[in-house]
């Protein structure tokens, strides 16, 4: 009598699994099934947490400062500071001449006098500065993060397992899952 070996080997639960399903739905069954991506059955769900992200959202900020700026009024012509300075650049140029040059003196001084008080009445610009304060403004594009739902983290069993999935909706008690199956080794 001849005896043969047969080496045992343990198959794990993915295997057995795998080999199982191959058996009852034969060669044929495996390619159909493959083809179609498998079947679905329903896992039950043991937990459901919102899962969130977070975005960057861009948004419209006026934003406003002072500026000082100065500004200079226009003086009018005004004659009465210019005749004063004449009247006594006049009276000052008669005292020194002496009337001796007929006059002469007193002219020189009404002029001097007068180019004087014009000069001492007139700034740079023919004014007075004074301050005026402006606030300018514009938009601009800002930014702030929000946290926003990306979807849900899923835990479930299935055939005694747990997973996790993140789907884009809360499943409820069950979730369909696709359970596909292929020979192993290939």
């Amino acid at each position: 009598m001849m005896r043969s070996k047969v080496k045992k080997t343990r198959l794990g639960k993915k295997t057995a699994l795998s080999l199982l399903v191959a058996v009852v739905l034969g060669g044929a069954g495996i390619a159909q099934a493959h083809e179609r991506g498998g079947r679905y059955e329903y896992a039950r769900v043991l937990s459901v947490e919102p899962a969130y992200e977070s975005v960057k959202v861009p948004y419209e900020q006026e934003v406003c400062h002072q500026e000082r700026e100065y500004h200079y009024t226009r003086r009018r012509s005004n004659a009465a500071p210019v005749i004063l300075g004449a009247v006594l650049g006049g009276l000052v140029g008669n005292r020194i001449d002496g009337g001796y040059h007929r006059g002469a003196g007193t002219a020189i001084g009404a002029v001097v006098g007068g180019s004087i008080a014009h000069a001492a009445t007139r700034d740079g610009r023919g004014g007075y500065r004074y301050p005026v304060e402006h606030e300018y403004c514009e938009t601009r594009v800002a930014y702030r993060y929000e946290e926003r739902p990306a979807g849900y983290l899923v835990r479930y069993r299935y055939r005694g397992e747990i997973y996790e999935t993140r789907t884009d909706y809360d499943p409820g008690e069950r979730l369909r899952v696709r359970v596909e199956v292929s020979p192993a080794g290939y």
